[in-house]
């Protein structure tokens, strides 16, 4: 027996308790690690496969008031014919990411715009437009292109690959990726997964909290609306983005200092083992 009265525990046991307590501190460690990493998973929104017989009501409108315009389902994809128009009916705020795939069909003259911070049905907003070919008059190739037309002037940025006609980025009857970025404060486009942004525009214009996809048809010299343009998509999902590796190395590093003071409460005694001590000889 002790002084005090109390036992002194065997060294074993004391040795023991240490590898508890550490097999307690890693068993924290991966919670917090797994908390983080379950923070990284982005935030769906709204998501469609466009998989069903007829555009969902719940989650779009839909705009044909021009003749000749039409959005329907098609072999589960969705077809903007001419000048369709489909725009969300819940708003968004930043930030977040649009991501789908895309091809166009019938007219090598034809571009859509997927318009952001919009009242609605289009313009006005911010405008990422991608396009088979440019106007004839143009002399550069322009075939993707942010505009921010929610002030007076309009800014446009645009993405010049192509200086001629003869190649191009974009044809018709194929499918390309593509994802746009909000941060609230800039515009990022990646297209067909590049790990690069194709370009980017600063701004924190905006004249609502819509989503829109519209297709504009056109035609050489002009434009019309019977040229029968049609973009078509097999999907679209709007999510919140995944948090930067600097936000869950915060996270981790606020977990790690939280049991720290948790543990500091707990009044844990780190003190060196109790030697035994030796039964009385005279008993």
């Amino acid at each position: 027996m002790s002084a005090g009265g109390s036992r002194a525990l065997p060294f074993w046991d004391i040795e023991r308790g240490r590898k508890s307590d550490k097999g307690n501190k890693m068993t924290r460690l991966w919670v917090v690690i797994f908390f983080a990493c379950s923070l990284a998973r982005a935030e769906v929104l709204l998501t469609d496969p466009f998989d069903g017989t007829a555009v969902d009501p719940t989650r779009w409108l839909m705009n044909t008031s021009v003749p000749g315009s039409s959005v329907t389902l098609v072999d589960g994809s969705l077809n903007l014919l001419n000048r369709g128009i489909i725009t969300t009916v819940g708003d968004f705020a930043s930030p977040f990411r649009i991501e789908g795939r895309f091809k166009f069909l019938n007219n090598e003259t034809s571009n859509f715009y997927i318009w952001l911070r919009s009242t609605g049905f289009g313009q006005p907003g911010i405008g990422v437009k991608f396009e088979m070919q440019a106007e004839p008059w143009n002399p550069e190739l322009r075939q993707i292109a942010i505009s921010d037309q929610t002030g007076t002037p309009d800014t446009w940025l645009e993405y010049t690959l192509i200086l001629n006609h003869s190649t191009r980025l974009i044809s018709l009857d194929t499918w390309y990726n593509f994802k746009v970025f909000d941060s609230g404060s800039e515009i990022s486009v990646y297209f067909n997964d590049s790990n690069d942004p194709t370009l980017t525009l600063a701004t924190t214009g905006s004249a609502g909290s819509k989503i829109a996809f519209f297709n504009r048809e056109g035609a050489a010299g002009g434009s019309s609306i019977s040229e029968g343009g049609v973009t078509r998509f097999d999907s679209i999902t709007i999510s919140v983005p995944e948090p930067s590796s600097l936000s869950l190395l915060a996270v981790g590093l606020g977990g790690l200092a939280m049991m720290r003071r948790r543990r500091s409460k707990k009044a844990v005694l780190n003190q060196s083992p109790t030697k035994p001590v030796a039964p009385d000889s005279r008993s």
